[in-house]
């Protein structure tokens, strides 16, 4: 084990937990909580395997692991690796989860009863830029590298305000398993799992000529099944998804000003500036010659 350990601040309650983690080795079997928890990588990459499944964690990205999961970390590199562990007690998850779904009459009726109906997490890896939660955790990650591990962040207000954000995220998983065309919650699950897999291989390959066919064959998938289903969790198809993200990072090559417009669109795939400046002009209702301009 190299780099410095854990630093832990316990507060409001035994199940919520904090710690900053910078490892260049580490290894440990057989961990788990009785709380939510969350594996944030600020740097670099880890390792967990649980459920038969094995994870890499990357910088930017989260794993989440619901409570009593054993699992396995390892992480072995030449830099540090950094990162926050991040444990939810149930009772603060539950609590939020029943405020935000139970008339006011009833709780008024029963203030102190804390119902255990609390909607199931989704054990995954998510991005941190794609979720409000994610970017709360973003936001502690650059306050522990910055003030170091002294921040102690002791507030039982810090931890209603994850709950709150990770339920809204989970609940909005929820919502894109009510659009899935599959009978069986499990098979649900599953078919989010390979989709995930898929959006990831996608935006790991964001400016290269992607094969939609391999994509599909990758997540073992028809290609016609994966457009469907893809479209019924993003409410996009695959390609326009491609598309939708390879904009949006031009549009912040634009804000640079250091690349010219033709240089942009050729580093994010475009093969010339009209088609470019077509899509560019379609999505954001302004060239990006005007929009590099309004950004001088």
């Amino acid at each position: 084990m190299a780099g410095i350990g854990i630093f832990e601040q316990c507060v409001y309650g035994n199940g919520n937990r904090m710690g900053f983690s910078r490892f260049r080795d580490f290894e440990k079997s057989k961990s788990s909580f009785s709380s939510v928890a969350i594996k944030y990588v600020i740097e670099g990459n880890e390792h967990y395997a649980f459920n038969k499944s094995e994870y890499n964690v990357a910088g930017g990205k989260f794993l989440l692991i619901n409570p009593q999961q054993c699992h396995d970390v390892f992480l072995k590199a030449e830099n540090d690796v950094t990162g926050i562990c991040l444990n939810i007690d149930t009772a603060i998850i539950n609590d939020v989860y029943r405020v935000n779904h139970r008339s006011l009459m009833e709780l008024l009726d029963e203030p102190e009863i804390i119902y255990n109906d609390c909607l199931e997490m989704h054990e995954q890896i998510y991005d941190v830029r794609d979720s409000d939660f994610g970017t709360l955790l973003g936001n502690l990650g650059k306050s522990f590298t910055s003030k170091g591990v002294e921040l102690a962040l002791n507030s039982e207000h810090l931890y209603f305000s994850l709950a709150e954000k990770l339920l809204k995220q989970q609940c909005l998983i929820q919502n894109t398993f009510s659009r899935m065309q599959a009978g069986k919650t499990s098979t649900k699950k599953e078919l989010f799992k390979r989709i995930e897999r898929a959006k990831e291989l996608l935006e790991s390959n964001l400016f290269t000529n992607i094969n939609m066919v391999e994509i599909a064959s990758t997540v073992a998938m028809s290609p016609f099944h994966f457009n469907r289903t893809f479209k019924q969790v993003y409410q996009v198809a695959p390609y326009q998804y491609v598309i939708n993200k390879r904009l949006e990072k031009a549009r912040g090559f634009l804000k640079e000003n250091h690349l010219s417009v033709g240089e942009i669109a050729h580093q994010i795939g475009y093969a010339d500036l009209f088609s470019f400046s077509k899509s560019f002009k379609k999505a954001f209702k302004i060239s990006p010659t005007a929009y590099k301009a309004n950004t001088r």
